[in-house]
């Protein structure tokens, strides 16, 4: 009986109680411009928790040797730091461009964040016309700009270089 009494009082409670209205958030507005001029910029009322704050670092160095059956890397790495969304996507770029070339890793959900290092994995749809090629890297991330999410591209410092013998 005590039960069904105190189930009845907090429904009674919860029923009395006004509807929720969010309040309004203001910024108190500075007087006067910041010591040493410049403009007014107000800081963002919301910054969504699963964007980072931070921008990407990459770099690209070494040579990879291709034999016609095997790559062999020659300190040939792909450096990141920084990186904090395992959704953030590794967009390469070869030179000279127009052979069907595949180059991973593409997407950091399957590498140590927020730091770390890798080699590469490539793959030729058919022999490679050339005998020489050029590896180049950038990270796309989202970055928090002007209350909206915005997709940035941070270049990597670098290349790796594939020789074909």
């Amino acid at each position: 009986m005590g039960a069904l009494v105190l189930g009845a009082v907090v429904v009674a409670a919860i029923l009395s109680t006004r509807p929720y209205e969010p309040e309004a958030i203001s910024s108190p507005t500075p007087s006067s411009p910041p010591a040493g001029g410049g403009s007014l910029s107000p800081s963002p009322s919301y910054f969504p928790e699963d964007i980072s704050k931070r921008i990407p670092e990459c770099s690209l160095s070494g040579t990879i040797e291709f034999t016609g059956q095997v790559f062999r890397h020659r300190d040939a790495f792909f450096r990141y730091d920084k990186v904090d969304d395992p959704h953030d996507l590794i967009v390469w770029k070869v030179t000279p461009e127009g052979e069907d070339v595949s180059i991973g890793p593409n997407r950091f959900s399957t590498l140590t964040l927020p730091k770390g290092q890798e080699t590469l994995t490539i793959g030729f749809s058919s022999p490679p016309q050339k005998k020489e090629y050029r590896f180049f890297a950038s990270i796309q991330y989202p970055y928090f700009i002007n209350d909206q999410v915005e997709i940035l591209t941070k270049e990597c410092s670098g290349s790796i270089r594939l020789v074909v013998l």
